[in-house]
């Protein structure tokens, strides 16, 4: 992968507008209100993946609203989807397991 090029890259992935949207999980990097958190018990230790998901329906069963907002938060520096190096890193980080 080079240094500082952009290889591939979906600036809005869950095709949110450039407004506050309701959703039923918030995926990748999210902010939750600590209060919240503890009530649902926080994020399940034992899912490989999908655990925004899970919590996040969680969090809507006892009341919660989870809001996207049209900002930015995180850049993932990984290799493209198609490439081998990419696909060997998700296999020994286990992420097809789930």
């Amino acid at each position: 992968m080079s240094q500082g090029k952009t290889i591939g890259a979906n600036p809005n992935l869950y095709k949110r507008k450039n407004r506050l949207s309701g959703v039923n999980f918030l995926g990748g990097s999210a902010l939750y209100r600590r209060e919240a958190l503890i009530e649902a018990g926080g994020f399940n230790p034992y899912l490989r993946s999908a655990e925004e998901n899970e919590l996040g329906q969680r969090l809507r069963k006892n009341g919660h609203r989870l809001l996207s907002i049209p900002v930015n938060m995180i850049t993932h520096h990984t290799g493209a989807v198609g490439e081998w190096a990419e696909f060997l890193r998700k296999d020994r980080m286990n992420l097809f397991l789930a």
